[in-house]
């Protein structure tokens, strides 16, 4: 069951409880993603009893799951063909482009694309599997909806471990050293494009990737699952607890007083010491307050009600 608290309009409600995704219900099965997910969101998730979802809850992953299907669906039907010839393309490269072909008699003249395919293999008592977005010639690339402070933020570990993994499964058809994410910055302006040369300079930006080897990535792996099998059992007092990065926390900010009983801050430093130092150049007066991000993941995991970290964020009024 699926509620409509807020009683949003019967056309978007329909469209927000529609889910066609292909998820696989095997024990020991686990997706590619869910391993990207900080251990003790892995674990707690695996004891989370279901709960009565509410429609708002898949905003995000209903436009995430409408702009990859739109991509895939420019590509399929040969409607490739007339899109490319309205960009230009010749026609003797359109020919050559083949879309999810046979890889036994895969023909390397050819334009090899494949969309939306999902692989598993066993690996340390478990079904590893998932379903990357798109391999064009070997290189594999995935369409990530971004706001432009993650894009700035440019932290491209998980991305990397991701396409590595899809390499490590589909290795017959994925074979470049180096992955590319196409990024849509949803909040691009472009006023902020002319005055910062870090910020995105488009509102679709690619961004590659060197990629784990191999035996890198089958060591993560294996490295990952086994924690998860030791931990699985465990009481959530020895789980490890999600780190500011896992959390998605922004930095710590140190926010100076001048005079301790204000309301707001003379000035807001990036670094303790740079407030300290303020505050001693002001004669020791004032006071300084460190300001923590928001564990802004919190909101989108399943175990949230069970975490104890989570009960004292929210506590501390940083959820």
């Amino acid at each position: 069951m699926i509620t409509n608290n807020k009683n949003i309009s019967l056309n978007m409600a329909v469209y927000l409880a529609h889910d066609d995704y292909d998820a696989i219900k095997e024990e020991n099965y686990i997706s590619v993603t869910s391993l990207l997910k900080p251990l003790k969101a892995i674990i707690l998730g695996m004891r989370a009893e279901y709960s009565e979802p509410d429609v708002l809850d898949f905003v995000a992953s209903r436009t995430g799951t409408a702009i990859h299907n739109a991509a895939e669906n420019a590509w399929l039907h040969h409607n490739y063909k007339k899109n490319m010839k309205k960009l230009g393309y010749h026609q003797d490269v359109i020919d050559r482009v083949q879309v999810n072909p046979n890889i036994v008699s895969m023909d390397t003249d050819d334009i090899n694309i494949f969309l939306e395919k999902r692989s598993i293999t066993s690996i340390g008592g478990y079904r590893v599997g998932g379903k990357f977005d798109a391999v064009f010639d070997g290189f594999i690339r995935d369409i990530k909806t971004v706001k432009a402070f993650s894009f700035m933020k440019n932290d491209n570990s998980d991305y990397q471990l991701q396409m590595s993994i899809y390499k490590w499964l589909n290795p017959d058809i994925i074979t470049g050293d180096i992955g590319f994410i196409d990024m849509l910055i949803t909040d691009w302006k472009q006023f902020e494009a002319d005055a910062k040369p870090e910020y995105p300079q488009l509102p679709v930006v690619e961004k590659a990737i060197p990629l784990l080897s191999h035996q890198q990535t089958e060591k993560w792996l294996k490295d990952r699952l086994n924690h998860i099998t030791i931990l699985k059992d465990k009481d959530q007092s020895a789980l490890p607890e999600c780190t500011p990065q896992e959390l998605w926390q922004s930095d710590p900010s140190y926010a100076y007083f001048k005079k301790p009983a204000a309301k707001r801050a003379t000035k807001v430093f990036s670094s303790m010491a740079e407030a300290n130092q303020r505050l001693l150049d002001d004669g020791s007066t004032g006071k300084v307050d460190t300001r923590y991000g928001k564990a802004k993941r919190c909101t989108y995991c399943n175990a949230q009600s069970l975490c104890n970290q989570a009960a004292r964020l929210s506590a501390e009024g940083l959820l």
